[in-house]
């Protein structure tokens, strides 16, 4: 066996399909049929079948499943996967689907997963995405590097941190409305490219730190809310932003926050 040495002692690496898995989580799973299952044969942890198109299995020998965080990642040949209303640890879908760059299509989302952190992060290929459940309270680099998207989703009514969400997402051509309840939107729309401008922000806002950077063809931006106190670099290198927010009385940190705006 090969060995890893990780924080608390040497684990063997598991070998599927060919492929090492060098992490702790996999130490002591079973594989059954497709699917890479914790010790108690319930809790899925990674799928590892071969299909490109995939269904959720709610009962494996007879067992009732739950899934946990990440069961698709880095997975390069799944196109579409039926999440199937299946149960999540802990109600997260992280890093579900986290690079797995040629999927397409995911339909059946259960309607109270709460955590969407990374869930579609590098899904390079995907321009059509599901519907955000409303449970769903952080969003953090969602979308991150998604190239491909374009029409912004509708945000849950209860999302508190939009951190990364949008990241390098060169096709959106538009912000979604941004419901009171964010509080945090750090890096969230950086590199956005095709956002011309910014009509609209949460009333609760504190942090916009990065937020827009390198947003280049970014032109016009709302009144900040009272309530911001950082724009630390939030409109670096927005090149053609044309007409600057007004500075609330709140504001703590300017640091660069428009820096490189030449206009």
């Amino acid at each position: 066996s090969i060995y890893t040495f990780y924080y608390n002692g040497y684990y063997p690496d598991t070998l599927v399909n060919g492929v090492i898995l060098k992490d702790i989580e996999y130490y002591g799973c079973v594989n059954i049929g497709n699917w890479m299952l914790k010790s108690d044969e319930s809790t899925v942890v990674k799928y590892i079948g071969n299909d490109s198109n995939v269904i959720c299995d709610t009962e494996l020998n007879g067992k009732t499943l739950i899934y946990g965080s990440g069961v698709f990642k880095e997975n390069y040949n799944i196109q579409s996967v039926d999440v199937n209303n299946v149960p999540f640890v802990n109600n997260s879908m992280d890093s579900m689907f986290l690079c797995c760059y040629n999927l397409s299509n995911v339909t059946n989302i259960p309607n109270n997963v709460t955590s969407f952190n990374s869930t579609f992060e590098r899904c390079t290929n995907m321009a059509n995405f599901p519907e955000i459940p409303n449970s769903v309270t952080d969003m953090s680099a969602t979308y991150l590097y998604c190239y491909n998207l374009s029409t912004p989703p509708v945000l849950p009514p209860n999302i508190t941190s939009l951190s990364r969400t949008f990241s390098y997402c060169s096709g959106l051509r538009e912000m979604p409305y941004i419901p009171d309840s964010v509080t945090y939107m750090s890096e969230a729309f950086q590199h956005c490219d095709n956002i011309t401008s910014i009509n609209q922000l949460s009333n609760n806002l504190y942090s916009l730190g990065y937020t827009f950077y390198g947003c280049q063809n970014l032109r016009s931006v709302v009144d900040l809310p009272n309530s911001v106190t950082s724009i630390r670099y939030a409109f670096y290198n927005c090149f053609n932003l044309v007409t600057a927010p007004n500075i609330p009385e709140s504001m703590i940190d300017m640091c660069g926050g428009f820096g490189n705006c030449v206009n």
